[in-house]
């Protein structure tokens, strides 16, 4: 075989001697064979198979290979298809590359998109700066625009949205429409539709969302735990922010969050309005909090912890009739405690006390002159005797 081989080659060879060779008519966007490679009939590109560059006619630097590639092309240049109708429509599109076959297939003014894979980006028309890397990638999407996605399945229902990255199998799947999501690990935000600005980082993270936006979830399986929720962000493997505007950090098998420094909040009093000095929180809400000892239901290391209950806190506010910002409740039902909040009653109540001691302490004073001066008088009525 190897010596057939050698010999054909031998014999193009020879016969460049005698000038170029044409295959079928060199008119009609069939084969040419010159000294330097192939062209195409216009000598504006090249092209290999049934119909390829077939319309062209101002396009420039563009190659074809495969039946029907690039056929619809007239002024589009620098586009590279390769495969059976990849980039069949295109017509003035420029600088698209398109591997696999029907990879662009739809593809007619749409640029500088890169396809590579069986059906990637299939139906896109207008849309531009995409890049698809797999089979059925970005196959639905018509014209969104600045998309990137790696991985079988990736962004695979996408249309309209944009600005969209996505890296693993069937991240960001579900998606037609969400814009400035970024999914990275395999089913990461495979559910979401119409959302915008996820983020998700790890496996299944995020595979909750459908539309809700501005979440972030980094972590294996790291989530939120309704696909409506907003502004949620779980941090951690199996971390589920149950809330929207609330962060969870780890899962229930975390025992300590450390950091090098303590937890600081923002309390500078140009940053907060409608200020109201209280002190309705103090002594009676103290002397109702109800310290217990307990471990999680979902630890099974049963470590022990000391604290509150949410529920007993709850029963006290509505005995005082008063609110309390350190008990928080999310929108399934679960309660939870802010024990930084606990300090402005602990601080109430210590004044209140304070203010107790000296009221007494001035009773007391009080009483010792009293005695004092019953003690003069008795004393004074023991000389006259």
């Amino acid at each position: 075989m190897k010596i057939h081989f050698i010999l054909f080659l031998c014999f193009l060879c020879s016969l460049n001697v005698f000038g170029q060779i044409s295959a079928l008519n060199g008119t009609d966007g069939s084969i040419l064979i010159t000294p330097k490679g192939l062209k195409g009939k216009t000598n504006n590109g090249v092209s290999l198979g049934e119909n390829a560059l077939f319309s062209n006619t101002t396009g420039f630097g563009n190659t074809a290979i495969g039946n029907f590639t690039l056929s619809s092309n007239t002024t589009g240049s620098y586009n590279t298809a390769n495969d059976s109708s990849a980039l069949n429509s295109n017509t003035i599109g420029y600088a698209n590359t398109a591997y696999g076959y029907d990879a662009l297939k739809s593809n007619t003014t749409g640029s500088t998109n890169t396809a590579n894979g069986v059906e990637a980006l299939k139906a896109n028309t207008e849309g531009y700066n995409n890049t698809a890397n797999g089979c059925f990638v970005l196959n639905t999407n018509t014209t969104g625009y600045n998309n990137t996605a790696t991985g079988f399945l990736s962004l695979q229902s996408n249309t309209t949205g944009s600005t969209n990255a996505a890296n693993g199998v069937e991240a960001l799947k579900s998606n037609t429409e969400g814009s400035d999501n970024t999914a990275m690990g395999a089913y990461a935000l495979n559910y979401n539709t119409t959302a915008n600005s996820n983020t998700a980082i790890g496996a299944y993270s995020l595979n909750n969302t459908t539309t809700g936006s501005q979440n972030t979830a980094i972590g294996h399986y790291a989530n939120v735990s309704s696909g409506d929720l907003s502004n949620a962000t779980a941090i951690g493997a199996s971390a589920v922010a149950n809330a929207s505007n609330k962060v969870r950090i780890g899962n229930s098998s975390v025992t300590v969050i450390e950091g090098q420094v303590a937890w600081s909040n923002p309390s500078d009093k140009r940053s907060k309005e409608n200020i109201i000095y209280t002190k309705g929180l103090g002594l009676d809400f103290i002397n109702r909090l109800q310290t217990v000892s307990y471990n999680y239901i979902s630890d099974a290391t049963k470590t022990r912890y000391d604290g509150f209950i949410a529920q007993d806190i709850e029963q006290a506010m509505k005995d005082l009739n008063i609110s309390f910002s350190g008990l928080k409740k999310s929108n399934d039902g679960m309660y939870s405690l802010a024990y930084s909040d606990f300090v402005m009653p602990l601080v109430n109540g210590m004044k209140e006390q304070q203010k107790q001691i000296l009221e007494q302490k001035g009773l007391i004073d009080e009483l010792k002159k009293q005695i004092e001066e019953i003690r003069g008088l008795f004393l004074q009525s023991q000389n006259g005797k």
